[in-house]
């Protein structure tokens, strides 16, 4: 490569810089112009749309993409918007319907209040479906147990809630709660009772080692519906006897 060649290299590698940097810059005022309180998210996708748009011989400017956008209210669908930015109050307001949320799913999941919980959740927290199904589904991993102090609290919270509750009903009304919460710490003394037998029986089961339950059985999946539609008294002493009463009505739970 002789000298003229070389300069004319340097020339053009030189004017490619300075064009990109023009591109540059002109796509970096885009991205700092609101469009109709919107702004353009900096992708290479929105790029390669927006520059493809220009005839030979424009220069992007907010004034002109504006203008493509009025002719064309449909080109905006093409593009992928950052979400508006939020006022400092939005932002508060946010922030507390998250940590009330955030505090109903720790009583009910027995999880703590505490910072590294509430970093780990935070973002789930715009409902409590959402929270819920991130605790459940180990979208959050390493959660902390709520601890005595924080059990305590809950449980006398709810009782003076409930109290106040009690205090503000009218006789049928009351005599109505009275009789459901009766229900409830029965049902609740039935299904822990039931929890210390099936304990009981998983102890044995292991103990005498039983193999697990298949998933079909005669023909059939071994499910709860099996148990109920078409499992009788000895087909339930065979496999009880086989695989442990333990492992059936864990099955018929569902637990396994």
């Amino acid at each position: 490569m002789n000298e003229r060649e070389q300069l004319a290299a340097i020339q053009a590698e030189t004017q490619a810089s300075l064009e990109e940097s023009r591109l540059g810059l002109a796509w970096l005022e885009i991205l700092r112009t609101p469009f109709e309180q919107k702004y353009l998210k900096d992708t290479v996708a929105n790029q390669n749309v927006v520059f493809s748009w220009l005839h030979p011989g424009e220069s992007l400017t907010p004034k002109l993409l504006a203008q493509i956008f009025k002719e064309r209210p449909q080109a905006k669908t093409e593009l992928t918007w950052s979400p508006p930015e939020l006022t400092p109050q939005e932002k508060k307001q946010q922030r507390d319907t998250r940590r009330a949320v955030f505090e109903q799913a720790c009583r009910h999941f027995k999880i703590s209040t505490c910072e590294a919980n509430w970093s780990l959740l935070e973002q789930f927290c715009d409902s409590e479906y959402l929270a819920g199904q991130a605790i459940q589904n180990g979208a959050t991993r390493n959660l902390v147990r709520a601890n005595q102090a924080e059990l305590d609290q809950w449980e006398q919270e709810a009782q003076q809630q409930r109290v106040a509750q009690l205090k503000a009903m009218d006789t049928k009304d009351l005599r109505n709660a009275v009789s459901e919460d009766f229900q409830s710490r029965r049902q609740a003394a039935q299904a822990a009772e039931a929890n210390r037998v099936f304990a009981e029986k998983e102890k044995t089961d292991q103990h005498m080692g039983y193999p697990e339950l298949p998933e079909f059985f005669r023909g059939f999946r071994l499910n709860r519906e099996f148990f109920i539609k078409h499992c009788d008294r000895a087909t339930m002493k065979f496999l009880n006897q086989k695989f442990g009463p333990a492992n059936v009505e864990a099955r018929i739970r569902g637990l396994r």
